[in-house]
């Protein structure tokens, strides 16, 4: 049984105020007669237990120790740790956002893509969202800058683009987690891995998971128990298949996009209780600075 770090507090301090307790009874106090009969409650040191009193003075002496060159200078360090790394998750969360909505602007026609009055980044994500989304073709050419590093100006596809954004968030993820895991709140920590391992990651990326298998579906009907990144497979723009947030015969892909958004918005909720920062973001990037494109990344119906 994990014995958690309240009981090791609590016994800490309960040990030191008996201890304290233990010193006053045994000193040489009261030097003043004390009314009521209060002064039985002392002991005279030569009437004292001596074991007891200096195991008590030892322990207060360490405890007293312990607080002034370990505890509160450790506590101190871990503010302000704790203050950088979730910096570095925010700027995580914030860039994670900011990637799934300018998707979806890249997915809607103008006339849908109504956020006037939109306080907060969450309000992007309703139903309409997942249902749009469902349309989203991703080999068409990325809302970006870059370009293939080996044929310069040669634009890329969403196919390129969200592989290589999801790898950034899970490597940043990992070194906020490597780097600070000691300093970190344990709730925090917990909803970091879960966005880190969020479905959209998983399976597009491939990441080792004990929970979630694949099966891929190959030519002449055949099936394939592995671990491919998905992008792998999509990388031949020649033999499109199914648009990556469609219905298939064996799951309904929307569920990885909801994996995605409920775990980048559990933890940008609890960033933002404990350092705050601006929930509108990416709404004031896409809808009032006017980035993104309407419409690029629709599905061609044919």
């Amino acid at each position: 049984m994990r014995i958690s770090n309240r009981v090791y507090v609590g016994a800490f301090w309960t040990v030191l105020l008996v201890s304290c307790l233990v010193l006053i009874r045994y000193s040489s106090l009261p030097v003043i007669e004390l009314p009521l009969g209060l002064d039985r409650y002392f002991i005279k040191p030569d009437n004292s237990d001596n074991i007891l009193r200096d195991l008590s003075m030892g322990y207060v002496i360490s405890a007293v120790f312990y607080l002034m060159v370990v505890l509160f200078p450790e506590k101190l360090k871990k503010e302000k740790v704790s203050k950088v790394a979730n910096a570095e998750l925010v700027s995580v969360c914030l860039d994670a956002t900011v990637l799934i909505a300018l998707m979806y602007k890249n997915v809607c026609l103008e006339a849908e893509w109504a956020c006037q009055g939109f306080t907060n980044d969450e309000m992007l994500f309703s139903a309409a969202f997942y249902t749009r989304m469902r349309r989203f073709d991703i080999y068409k050419e990325a809302d970006t800058l870059l370009c293939h590093k080996e044929e310069p100006y040669n634009v890329i596809t969403w196919v390129y683009k969200l592989e290589k954004d999801l790898t950034d968030f899970v490597e940043r993820l990992d070194r906020i987690l490597n780097r600070y895991l000691f300093y970190l709140d344990g709730e925090l920590t917990d909803k970091a891995i879960a966005f880190q391992k969020n479905l959209l990651h998983t399976f597009y990326l491939g990441l080792p998971s004990s929970t979630h298998g694949f099966t891929y579906s190959g030519e002449h009907g055949r099936q394939y128990p592995e671990r491919v990144p998905y992008h792998l497979l999509l990388q031949d723009g020649k033999k499109r298949r199914t648009p990556i947030f469609e219905r298939t015969e064996l799951s309904d892909n929307i569920i990885a996009l909801k994996s995605y958004v409920d775990t980048l918005l559990a933890l940008r909720r609890y960033l933002y209780d404990v350092n705050g920062f601006e929930k509108d973001y990416a709404v004031k990037l896409l809808c009032l600075d006017g980035c993104g494109q309407f419409g690029t990344a629709v599905l061609d119906e044919r």
